[in-house]
């Protein structure tokens, strides 16, 4: 019972039975072979009472006419659920969805709230959002701020809200439902147009 189970394969090898148990007590159980490890199974139900470690030259995971998920549940602070894609090379951590529902990606939080953080500073190194639907943000927070975009990076920046080929009226438009509208520059403000209309001031 304390001691090891070591199966070692080098040629082809099956075990069949209707139930099999294998038991290494609070030693230690190793299966190693030189080709490939095959297990089939109706079901795989793996109980480990510590860590569990996979470690590969590549791994793939498929689930397939049921759904599927991994879940971390936690019982103190710090206790993180990290998914990464390490190494320095011109590579890509993606996050893909080919389902026809509204929601067939999604972030969700019930409780904290959500950072997006992108500290490389070359050339294509941006936050990029491209939709070839509606692209809507929306804040309830009933507070100053609630919806924010500031740019803070040095005397040379700009903030650019442009629409590239709307040809109404409205093609780009402000709008306040109850409150006023505040423009406020330290330096001129400009407004370039064909012409300029205003429907009514009133004091």
């Amino acid at each position: 019972d304390a001691g090891i189970l070591d199966i070692n394969v080098t040629a082809a090898a099956t075990l069949d039975a209707v139930g099999v148990a294998i038991g290494a007590g609070s030693g230690e159980l190793d299966l190693t072979t030189t080709g490939t490890m095959d297990v089939n199974a109706s079901a795989l139900d793996i109980d480990a009472s510590a860590a569990v470690t996979i470690d590969s030259v590549g791994l793939s995971i498929d689930s397939a006419g049921v759904a599927a998920n991994i879940t971390s549940t936690t019982d103190g602070a710090a206790e993180d659920f990290t998914i990464s894609l390490a190494g320095a090379t011109d590579s890509s951590l993606i996050l893909s969805s080919t389902g026809t529902g509204a929601d067939a990606l999604q972030i969700t939080t019930t409780a904290g709230g959500i950072d997006i953080s992108a500290t490389g500073n070359a050339a294509g190194e941006d936050i990029d959002i491209s939709s070839a639907a509606s692209v809507n943000v929306t804040a309830t927070e009933n507070a100053a701020n609630a919806i924010y975009l500031r740019a803070n990076g040095g005397t040379s920046e700009t903030i650019k809200i442009h629409s590239d080929q709307g040809t109404g009226a409205g093609s780009i438009e402000l709008t306040s439902d109850a409150g006023g509208i505040d423009i406020n520059a330290a330096g001129a403000a400009t407004i370039d147009a064909a012409s300029l209309v205003v429907s009514s001031i009133r004091d």
